[in-house]
This record gives C-alpha cells, structure tokens and sequence, in this order.
C-alpha cells in the first residue's frame, strides 16, 4: 500500500480512530480530522463498548466534528451534519462495536471494514500501571497490518488542535530487519 499517489499527495482514504471517548483522546481526534481533510477521505470514529453492561456510551462528551470545524474556521457552527461533506468533500461516520473485549471487538470491525490509517490515543502508561492493564491502542496495533499513529494527550503532535494547523519539520521512521527501509519510508 502506498501513502502517496505520483505527485506525492497524500492517499489516506479511509482513516479510522478508535476512542474512549474521553477527553485524553482529543489530541488524535484532531490529528485523524486534519488528516481525513487533507487527504478528502473517510473518517471511521469508532467506540467499542458492552452493551450487555447496560450502558450507553456518552457521545455528548466527545468533541463533535462540527465543532472542531467550527472552532477552525471551516464551517459555520450551524451547519447540518449531512452538508459536511459536501462544504469539504470528506465522510465522518461514527460506530458503536459491540463487545466486553475492545481490543476483540475493534479488530474484528477492522477486519471487516479495513483502513489505511489508525489514529490511536495513548496514554503511555509505565511501570506496574502498563503490566496490569496494558495498553488496547498498542496492542491493536500490534494484531494489524496497518499503518498507525500514535498520539499522548500530553504530546504536541503535529495539528494544532486549536487551529487545525499543520506542522511537520522532523519524521522519525524506525525500522528492523523485517520491513525492507523504502518500504517503511514510504
């Protein structure tokens, strides 16, 4: 899969961001909707949660994607969910996965619907609090052949979240012995 077409615009057409729903994941929302801008793709916000527990996830507390546009300049505040895609040419869909496993329940929606990008919140936990409950956007990543970027609430990452700005002056690439480097690179 390439990430660039001939003129080396980017191909991200579908880019799904798996969240909690709280705020330490609106750093990596704001990334996965300036990529998905950039890009005139798909955005996939996904939530897995239990429905046999009895609770509904709260969406209300999740920064709406009219309102990050908003708070950008792009679109007027009143604008209707269905004219977004026709203001900026992308498609935001949201999605409740069931399952008491997230982890289970997100790679089983992936591999049904697949993507290009996943846009994971982390929270990069150490020490005994990552050993006993470890890390579901590291171990998500891990059990797909995807590309995925990794966002800490507290990092600066390269949208500003205020703006919708981008900035990327450095790009590190690690690489093994496995994936052949201009692959990685690219």
């Amino acid at each position: 899969m390439s990430l660039v077409d001939s003129s080396g615009a980017p191909t991200l057409a579908d880019i799904i961001h798996p969240t909690d729903l709280t705020p330490l994941g609106e750093r990596a929302f704001a990334h996965a909707l300036a990529l998905t801008l950039a890009c005139k793709g798909h955005l996939g916000i996904v939530h897995a949660g239990d429905p046999e527990a009895g609770q509904d996830p709260d969406w209300t507390g999740f920064r709406g994607v009219r309102s990050l546009l908003s708070r950008w300049g792009m679109v007027d505040p009143a604008t209707p969910r269905g004219a977004i895609a026709g203001v900026l040419g992308i498609r935001v869909s949201k999605k409740l996965v069931p399952g008491s496993n997230p982890v289970a329940a997100l790679e089983q929606f992936l591999d049904e619907h697949g993507c290009d990008l996943l846009v994971l919140a982390t929270r990069a936990r150490g020490g005994l609090a990552r050993l006993l409950s470890g890390s579901i956007a590291e171990e998500l990543a891990r059990h797909n052949d995807v590309p995925a970027l990794f966002l800490p609430p507290e990092g600066r990452g390269f949208v500003d979240a205020a703006t919708g700005r981008a900035r990327l002056r450095n790009l590190l690439v690690p690489v093994d012995h496995a994936t052949p480097q201009h692959e990685a690179v690219e």
